[in-house]
């Protein structure tokens, strides 16, 4: 029987003929999944999506791990998303590099995509490849509406990647100065913490040159006196880099 849908009618079908067409058994010899997993790998969200109803492994990982849930998160198709955790989806499936769906709708800012996958139980802790969260990733980006949402939902502002850096951290070296607010607002937020090589968020804005992320951690709390593993203060890092208009700021 062949059957053919647009993409809309396809989200919408998925639920209601799960449980009408999935009743029936797929015939014996069915290349249904081999289809299913051809469709993944071709990042093809709509052939693969018909192919949900017929009873194939909703979970199915293409060859790098991703699932046909963390592809809709990664296109931002936030109604295949909903109508794939109808299905059963696993939220919180990972890829081959640790990735997980929330990581992809952290990274485009999705907050719709975050917010669908987070009531459906994803974690919003999960420590994906180097060490990344879904707040360090949408933190790096500066996408201020899906790092407040993630921060509600119960994110650890305070998780490092491999190379010891936090969000605040990477939010500072990349200049997110809204996103940079947004984490000195939280209680928790560890100011004066180092990375591997003993910098810390205000080392990172004397590097930068940035008066104004300098004022702002100054005016929670960092501290300008902590050296890095060499022993060099922000002001001293701030010299060296140039910005002598910023080390004025560092001196005690």
């Amino acid at each position: 029987m062949a059957v053919i849908f647009t993409r809309m009618q396809c989200h919408t079908w998925i639920v209601a003929a799960v449980l009408a067409v999935c009743a029936m058994s797929v015939p014996a010899g069915s290349t249904a999944d081999q289809d299913f997993i051809s469709a993944l790998e071709r990042g093809d969200l709509d052939g693969a999506a018909r192919l949900v109803a017929w009873g194939v492994n909703v979970d199915a990982q293409r060859a790098d791990g991703k699932t046909l849930l963390i592809l809709a998160a990664k296109a931002s198709d936030v109604i295949l998303v909903r109508d794939l955790i109808a299905a059963g989806a696993d939220v919180n499936a990972i890829t081959s590099n640790g990735g997980t769906a929330l990581m992809f709708a952290a990274i485009r800012g999705d907050t719709r995509t975050q917010m669908a996958l987070i009531d459906a139980g994803a974690d919003v802790n999960v420590i994906g490849g180097f060490g990344w969260t879904a707040l360090l990733v949408a933190s790096v980006k500066g996408h201020v509406p899906a790092v407040r949402q993630l921060l509600v939902s119960g994110a650890d502002p305070n998780l490092r990647d491999v190379y010891g850096w936090t969000p605040l951290m990477r939010a500072v070296y990349e200049e997110r100065e809204l996103v940079v607010q947004v984490l000195l607002e939280q209680p928790e937020v560890a100011l004066n913490v180092s990375n591997d090589q003993g910098a810390t968020a205000l080392h990172l804005a004397a590097v930068k040159g940035n008066e104004a992320l300098i004022r702002s951690l100054l005016l929670a709390g960092a501290d300008p006196s902590t050296g890095d593993r060499n022993g060099r203060t922000p002001e001293s890092m701030a010299v060296a880099a140039g910005h002598e208009n910023v080390a004025r700021l560092l001196r005690p």
